[in-house]
C-alpha cells in the first residue's frame, strides 16, 4: 500500500471513530434526557400514616372496708371510695377521633343489706369534666343490692352510652372522669347488719367504633 492510500484508511479510521464517539455521546444524551424527561412528568406523592395515640390512665379500684367504727349506732360517719380514669388523646394525623363507653364494675354478688327500706346504704357518684366543665352524669345513685355492671351515660338520665373524644395534629386532649362510692351513715339507726363487710368495684372504659 503506498503512502497516499495508507493516508487515507488512517483518515477514514479516523473519521469512523470520530462518529462512533459521537453517536455514544448522542446517544447517551438522548438517554439521560429522556430518564430525566419521564421522572419529570409523573407527579410523586408520598402518603405517610401518621399515628393516634389514645390511653386511659387509671387509678386503683373502690376499696370499701366497713367496721362497727363507721357506724356506731348515734355515732359514726360516711365511708368513700373513689377512682377516677383519664382518657387522654394525641395524633401526629391532622385530626383524630376515638369513640369509647364507660362503665362501673360492682360486684358480683350482693355485699350490703338495706337497714331501712327508705335509705340507700350505699350510692354511686360519677362526674364527667371536659375542658374544665363538670358534668354530673350519675348522682347518688342507690347500689345497695345491685349486682354486676352499670353503664355510665353521656348525660345524666341519659340513654346514650358513647363518649367521643377528638383533637388536632400536636394538641393533647385530656378528658376525666371520677366516680365515687359512699356508704352512709344514719344517726339513729342501727347499721350493724353490714358490719364487717369489704366492697370492691371498678371504673372501666372500653374503646369502640364511631
Amino acid at each position: 500500500m503506498d503512502m497516499k492510500n495508507k493516508k487515507k484508511t488512517v483518515e477514514w479510521i479516523v473519521i469512523f471513530l470520530f462518529l462512533v464517539v459521537m453517536f455514544t455521546i448522542a446517544g447517551t444524551y438522548a438517554f439521560l434526557n429522556i430518564q430525566d424527561y419521564y421522572e419529570g412528568t409523573f407527579d410523586v406523592e408520598i402518603r405517610a400514616r401518621g399515628i393516634d395515640i389514645f390511653t386511659f390512665e387509671k387509678s386503683g379500684d373502690v376499696e370499701l372496708n366497713i367496721t362497727g367504727y363507721n357506724f356506731s349506732q348515734g355515732w359514726g360517719h360516711d365511708v368513700v371510695g373513689e377512682t377516677y380514669i383519664n382518657p387522654t388523646l394525641e395524633t401526629s394525623n391532622e385530626k383524630a377521633k376515638i369513640c369509647y363507653t364507660m362503665d362501673m364494675k360492682l360486684p358480683d354478688e350482693q355485699v350490703f343489706e338495706y337497714t331501712n327500706g327508705t335509705n340507700p346504704e350505699i350510692v354511686l357518684d360519677v362526674e364527667y369534666i371536659v375542658n374544665g366543665v363538670v358534668y354530673k352524669l350519675i348522682d347518688e345513685k342507690d347500689i345497695t343490692v345491685e349486682k354486676g355492671t352499670i353503664h355510665i351515660p353521656t348525660t345524666k338520665n341519659g340513654d346514650n352510652y358513647k363518649f367521643t373524644i377528638e383533637t388536632t395534629r400536636d394538641i393533647i386532649r385530656k378528658d376525666l372522669f371520677k366516680a365515687s362510692i359512699t356508704f352512709k351513715f344514719y344517726k339513729n339507726v342501727n347499721q350493724a347488719i353490714n358490719n364487717n363487710k369489704s366492697y370492691s368495684a371498678s371504673l372501666n372504659a372500653n374503646v369502640v367504633e364511631c
